[in-house]
């Protein structure tokens, strides 16, 4: 399957599979988590475990929006050519809030907003995948454009029934 949920508990992994599955294919990735807190901590396991560029490692949040030099950070991905970005491995981490925010936003986060629906993801990394279907965060799957998606959680449950949504969202489970 090319996309699909992967279930483990709390303290098995997860993340580190996800670092992985991004490193493995060598292709940009979009993690989407619940928080700035995980953001963060999405980001020192990548900087932990993985090779990669600690600059080619970015969060787009809320946060990063209101500081320059985060501004600055994010501000290199408007310089390359689409080509060039196809040949770079990036990882973005952001929420599933700031994806899924349909209201007037900033010029600085528009123009991410812009980056993100444009580009073509090799994987979307989806934390805490359970929360997808809700009715604000659904529209992300319409919104990204990945070859592979990953949901990855330890609670694959929902109290609202829709749970088997995750299916067509994001994949069978693996």
């Amino acid at each position: 399957s090319r996309s699909g949920i992967i279930v483990l508990p709390c303290g098995a992994g997860k993340t580190l599979t996800g670092i992985t599955a991004a490193c493995t294919i060598k292709k940009s990735t979009l993690v989407v988590c619940t928080s700035q807190v995980s953001a963060e901590q999405w980001k020192r396991e990548f900087l932990k475990w993985s090779v990669l560029n600690p600059n080619d490692i970015l969060i787009f949040s809320s946060k990063t929006t209101k500081n320059v030099a985060d501004l600055k950070r994010l501000q290199f991905l408007y310089d390359y050519t689409a080509e060039e970005l196809k040949k770079k491995s990036i990882i973005l981490i952001c929420t599933y809030t700031m994806l899924s925010y349909s209201h007037q936003r900033a010029e600085s986060a528009q123009k991410m907003m812009d980056f993100i629906e444009g580009h073509d993801w090799g994987l979307m990394l989806l934390d805490e995948v359970q929360v997808v279907p809700a009715q604000n965060f659904s529209r992300i799957s319409d919104i990204v454009k990945a070859h592979c998606k990953l949901g990855l959680t330890a609670t694959l449950v929902r109290e609202d029934g829709k749970i088997d949504d995750l299916h067509f969202l994001v994949g069978p489970k693996l």
